[in-house]
Order: structure tokens, then sequence, then C-alpha cells
């Protein structure tokens, strides 16, 4: 997946700039189990973390606020070029007219235009790399 697009390097402007923002941030929640983890039999003793991965989205209103020419270059159109702030704008006034509140940053297979990414749980155990469940 190419991660340098006009939408990620303009989020990225977004989350370095000491204003407010419409963007929200991408977190990670760590929870361990409760109780002793030999009495959930989930191993020898070392605890099994549980890692969630939420990813980015875009707040329509907040965009929507924006002016034209920092929606520039924000969205690409299915041929490949960038959109301009008008169309980009158009865009947004659109989903906001279907009723979405947020919109995802990239591909996500749990996502609700409501609240956002739902979360996708991710195992780990003894400090491996975590894995996707």
């Amino acid at each position: 997946m190419n991660t340098d697009t006009p939408l990620n390097r303009a989020l990225m402007r977004e989350l370095t700039t000491d204003h407010a923002s419409p963007l929200a941030e991408s977190v990670s929640a760590m929870t361990e189990p409760a109780g002793p983890v030999s009495a959930l039999g989930l191993g020898r003793g070392s605890p099994a973390v549980v890692r969630t991965r939420v990813h980015m989205c875009l707040c329509v209103s907040g965009a929507l606020r924006w002016k034209d020419s920092r929606l520039a270059g924000l969205f690409t159109k299915e041929d490949g070029s960038e959109c301009t702030g008008r169309e980009a704008r158009e865009y947004l006034k659109l989903q906001d007219y279907l009723g979405r509140r947020v919109i995802p940053v990239g591909d996500c297979d749990n996502f609700d235009y409501n609240t956002g990414c739902r979360g996708h749980p991710e195992q780990e155990n003894n400090g491996d790399v975590p894995t996707r469940t």
C-alpha cells in the first residue's frame, strides 16, 4: 500500500501543527487480562497483551470549514489525478448529505461513518510482533 499520498501528507501536516484539527488521531490501546494469567490458561505465566489498532478518520464538518486551497489535493480521483479544492468540497458536502460524520483515511474493514474505526484487535505474546486475530 502506498502511504505517500496527498491525503497522508496533508494528515501529517495537520498532526504536526499547533492548532485544533478536525482529524482524529490514530490510537493504540493496550489492555491486560484481569486476574492471574495461569488461571486464564493463557500460557506459561507471561501475560498475553491485547492491542487494538484504530485507523484515522477525517471529520466531515470540520474539513468543510477549511479553505478550498487547503482541501486541494486531499483526495485522489479514480484516474489518479488530485482533486481541486472545489471538487474536494463537493465530495465532503455529499458525505455530509449522506449523514456521514467521519470518513476513513485509507482502507478500514471495520468502519462506522458516525464514530470511525471500531478497532482491530491484535494479539501479542512474550514481546513477539503483534498479529491480527
